[in-house]
């Protein structure tokens, strides 16, 4: 009894592979080759590991601590003068005031805050929001 050659075609099909034909029978089976067998490891070695350490202080110019030591001498210099025991907002007193105010922004500038978390980036713009405030009054 001969079997027909379509009968021949699926027998083999749903049989495996013939012997030789694949070196490894179970890359087959799987649909692996050997090397995922190196690679899956490697993968799930990195997968596992922890992130990189994050840095203590950004790479830019300062840190938010610089910036909150800024604000606090701000505070301070914006404060007016008294004399007898009257806040000094004189034209000499205010452009005084007001000639500082140059290297007061350059200090902000440098502290750059673009690497800051958005908070403290908030923060930032509100120090430069008081520093504009004060050359609005002058």
């Amino acid at each position: 009894m001969t079997r027909s050659l379509h009968a021949r075609r699926r027998s083999r099909r749903h049989s495996g592979p013939e012997p030789g034909r694949w070196a490894d029978a179970g890359a087959l089976r799987t649909g692996l080759g050997p090397s995922a067998f190196v690679l899956l490891p490697a993968l799930f070695v990195l997968a596992c590991s922890p992130p990189p350490a994050a840095e203590e202080e950004p790479a830019s110019g300062g840190s938010h601590d610089d910036l909150v030591a800024l604000f606090e001498e701000w505070r301070d210099f914006e404060r007016p003068t008294f004399r007898g025991g009257v806040p000094d907002y004189t034209a000499d007193a205010m452009a005084a005031q007001h000639r500082e105010l140059a290297a007061w922004r350059a200090r902000l500038d440098a502290l750059s805050p673009d690497d800051w978390p958005v908070a403290e980036q908030v923060d930032w713009h509100l120090v430069r929001a008081e520093m504009n405030g004060l050359d609005f009054d002058h």
